[in-house]
């Protein structure tokens, strides 16, 4: 009799959230298209950051003189004086322009390393840095 009066509860109690859950769900139509409500907000300042457009080649202003500093200082023990080359790939070959044509490709390139070429994060080179050594490499053409 107990194992009876149980499932009799129980039944009871799921038969209540049926009925309760379709009561909240009838309650509240949805509006038709034409029925939606409008709002209008005034005074609202929003603020949305826009992104740095990527330059394109050519578009970096730098200073020569000042990658070329830098080159010195950062690059030449590796890439050679006029960028020719030595225990790393040289710089100033046309297959070199050319693969690295697009000047965003080289940033990356000087960002993240690659093979034995440390990374020269933000905190190793600023944007003005990496600006005049991108002006500075498309010098040695």
């Amino acid at each position: 009799m107990k194992g009876l009066k149980r499932n009799s509860l129980a039944m009871a109690g799921m038969a209540v959230l049926v009925a309760v859950g379709v009561a909240c769900t009838s309650s509240s139509p949805t509006p038709a298209a034409s029925e939606t409500p409008s709002m209008t907000i005034t005074n609202v300042r929003v603020t949305t950051p826009t992104p740095a457009a990527s330059p394109t080649p050519g578009e970096y202003v730098g200073s020569v003189s000042q990658g070329e500093a830098l080159y010195t200082r950062q690059c030449v023990a590796c890439h050679g004086s006029g960028g020719e080359g030595g225990f790393a790939p040289a710089l100033s070959t046309p297959d070199f322009q050319q693969r690295y044509a697009d000047d965003a490709t080289l940033i990356t390139l000087m960002r993240t390393g690659r093979g034995g070429m440390p990374a020269y994060a933000s905190n190793r080179l600023t944007e003005n840095e990496v600006s005049d050594l991108v002006v500075f490499l498309r010098s040695l053409q």
